[in-house]
């Protein structure tokens, strides 16, 4: 993984900043979430796009409590 030399102080809450550069690049806006994944390297922050949890489509998609049913999902449910 390349390293860019930014350095960021974790506050007492556990909180980062994370830099303006990287969230413009990333289109981060204020309020958006981020998903937050442990690895075997570290910890990968990275902008959370919704998906579908049964077939990972991204398009088409209905929040059904916390998680995502696209379009077909919710049908193939229905015939069940």
């Amino acid at each position: 993984m390349k390293t860019t030399g930014m350095i960021r102080t974790i506050d007492k809450l556990g909180r980062v900043v994370i830099p303006s550069e990287y969230r413009k690049f990333l289109n981060i806006n204020p309020d958006e979430e981020v998903e937050v994944i442990l690895t075997s390297d570290g910890v990968l922050l990275r902008k959370f796009e919704p998906y579908c949890v049964l077939c990972g489509k991204k398009t088409a998609l209905s929040e059904i409590g916390t998680s995502h049913l696209c379009r077909d999902c919710i049908e193939v449910a229905k015939r069940l």
